[in-house]
């Protein structure tokens, strides 16, 4: 399903909602060569976005441009990974274009807290009103790769 949403900064992007239609060896491609994903296998990139709540990706003139994924329990919370826009495509608006597709569908629009987690695109996340914890050291996690 073609979403309405058009972003201003880029109008030539448009934002895909089917997972059907995303490059999955182009997604395997970015995603492997990612610090969050590092080596990542093409099969578990695939699980992961159809596993998701929901998925969207940019594309110009037929060609995929991003790929973003939301986990979400579909009201308290709403976690976004996965995101990723090719170089050449870099500070166009798409990352900003695809949260907002995302935090906007239909099943999403009521969720309170959104989460996401950056080593260095904290100014494309602050546009969209993301802010860092005021207490980092109450997040957790467990690594189950030991």
């Amino acid at each position: 399903m073609k979403s309405l949403f058009k972003n201003l900064l880029a109008p030539r992007i448009e934002y895909e909602t089917d997972v059907e239609r995303i490059d999955f060896p182009l997604a395997h491609e970015w995603l492997r060569n990612t610090y969050w994903s590092k080596g990542i296998s093409r099969n578990r990139v695939e699980q992961g976005f159809r596993a998701s709540t929901a998925v969207v990706s940019a594309y110009v003139g037929g060609q995929m441009k991003g790929i973003a994924r939301c986990i979400s329990d579909t009201t308290r919370f709403g976690y976004i990974t996965d995101v990723y826009v090719a170089e050449e495509s870099r500070g166009r608006g798409v990352a900003q274009g695809m949260l907002r597709n995302l935090m906007q569908r239909p099943a999403l629009r009521s969720t309170e807290y959104w989460y996401l987690i950056t080593r260095d695109a904290h100014e494309v996340y602050r546009k969209l009103e993301f802010q860092t914890f005021d207490k980092p050291e109450r997040l957790m996690r467990l690594d189950k790769r030991r």
